[in-house]
């Protein structure tokens, strides 16, 4: 068993024991707390044309995201700033259920929407550890910066060949959808609790299911996923034809 592979089982135990730790607090104290990230009902509106209704500000915030997940190889502390926007969307989630689970009063109150929190929890700070290089040693750094130089610099599409000795733009793609996944996650779900007062999905067992995938398949890609692309392009980050001191601005 490898320290990644240490790292990973206690980054999921944790994720699990915080998020019970937080289903612990009272709803009335939970939805003080969070009160501010429920935004109440701004930016919903009706669509008449369609007869529906629509969330505006989550939109418009998800969209701004999911741009961040894309371009963050050009911002400095990169994943630092994801973290920020990542917990900023798992509060506005949490408020969400905090609101939901005031208004349950089957069986256990709230017990379900309760379930439903330690779920998002989990994929939020799952999310994270694999967004952030937790699983993996960050390996994708030096690679990534090397691809966002020649961006910077315009000599991306000079050597078309170089992308097939060095995986740089697919450690690229696989970091962003690291970070799209839980991001749309936790936003489509905050979008569908403020609209219809409950969680995205059929059931509660069809949600269970649809976390379990996405937990695996964050775990797995930042795990394993960079390993499994050094393996396709036989690429060795120590035998790199550029420095490995190079500056790291991620």
């Amino acid at each position: 068993m490898n320290v990644y592979t240490i790292h990973v089982i206690m980054w999921a135990g944790a994720a699990l024991l915080s998020g019970i730790l937080l289903v612990l607090v009272p709803a009335k104290l939970l939805r003080k707390i969070t009160s501010p990230f429920t935004f109440s009902s701004k930016g919903i509106r009706k669509i008449r044309r369609w007869h529906t209704t629509t969330d505006t500000l989550g939109n418009i915030l998800e969209t701004l995201c999911v741009i961040y997940c894309f371009a963050w190889p050009f911002v400095p502390d990169a994943l630092l700033w994801y973290g920020l926007i990542l917990a900023f969307t798992l509060l506005c989630t949490i408020s969400r259920c905090a609101i939901i689970a005031l208004k349950q009063t089957k069986g256990y109150p709230g017990a379900e929407i309760r379930i439903v929190m330690v779920c998002l929890w989990m994929v939020g700070i799952i999310g994270f550890g694999a967004a952030g290089g937790f699983f993996n040693g960050r390996i994708f750094d030096l690679p990534v910066h090397t691809l966002a130089q020649k961006a910077l610099t315009g000599t991306l599409f000079d050597d078309l060949f170089y992308y097939l000795s060095d995986p740089g733009l697919f450690h690229y793609l696989l970091e962003s959808v690291l970070m799209v996944i839980p991001i749309c996650t936790l936003w489509n779900q905050f979008k569908h609790m403020r609209l219809e007062r409950t969680y995205k999905s059929i059931n509660l067992f069809f949600f269970l299911c649809k976390m379990a995938v996405i937990c695996a398949i964050l775990i797995g890609g930042g795990w394993l996923g960079f390993d499994a692309l050094n393996t396709i392009w036989h690429f060795e980050p120590a035998t790199a034809w550029y420095a490995p001191g190079a500056v790291n601005t991620l």
